[in-house]
């Protein structure tokens, strides 16, 4: 009965500081020759990040001088799917990106602790909602993109911007195009 107990217990502890996805893989400290990373500006479609050639299911992560995390992203199968996040030198969140099956479908922006910018709702690449907001956290402009449901090549862009108290300052729409978005 105590080796069964000893067993969970390990098990468990295991579970907590690794989580179902595998441990964190440390940037800092893992030759670089071993990861390779494929995500962000230039990254190459279809491409897996890989550590020591094999797919990456958990996280990369890098921490600071202190041992406080700086960045982490989440990969499935070589993938990026999950959070990434980015913290500054103090501490505070710079920014959170979701994503899935290699898709980002949302994002939030800080500065100084203090929710800036939010996107949401991707779709073939496009930000659907976009919004910025004041200091004192009100909307400051929210953009909409809709596309039609048909095979059709036009998007319908609303862009509204607000006063610090919440009060629609200027409306515009626009129909674009799709193919100037991407």
């Amino acid at each position: 009965m105590k080796k069964i107990l000893n067993y969970i217990t390990v098990l468990s502890l295991s579970l907590f500081v690794f989580g179902c996805g595998g441990p964190t893989i440390d940037m800092n400290s893992v030759d670089r020759d071993d990861l390779d990373l494929n995500y962000g500006v230039g990254s190459e479609p279809g491409k897996l990040s890989t550590y020591k050639g094999v797919p990456i299911t958990g996280s990369v992560g890098r921490f600071n001088e202190d041992g406080q995390l700086s960045f982490e992203k989440f990969f499935k199968e070589g993938i990026e799917d999950g959070l990434e996040v980015d913290y500054n030198k103090s501490g505070q969140l710079d920014y959170k990106k979701e994503f899935k099956d290699g898709k980002e479908v949302f994002s939030e922006g800080y500065f100084d602790g203090r929710l800036t910018a939010k996107t949401t709702i991707y779709k073939d690449g496009v930000a659907l909602c976009m919004e910025h907001y004041h200091e004192n956290g009100q909307v400051s402009m929210r953009r909409t993109i809709i596309t039609p449901k048909t095979d059709s090549t036009n998007a319908v862009e609303n862009k509204e911007f607000y006063d610090e108290n919440g009060n629609v300052d200027v409306e515009q729409t626009e129909e674009y195009n799709r193919k100037g978005f991407n």
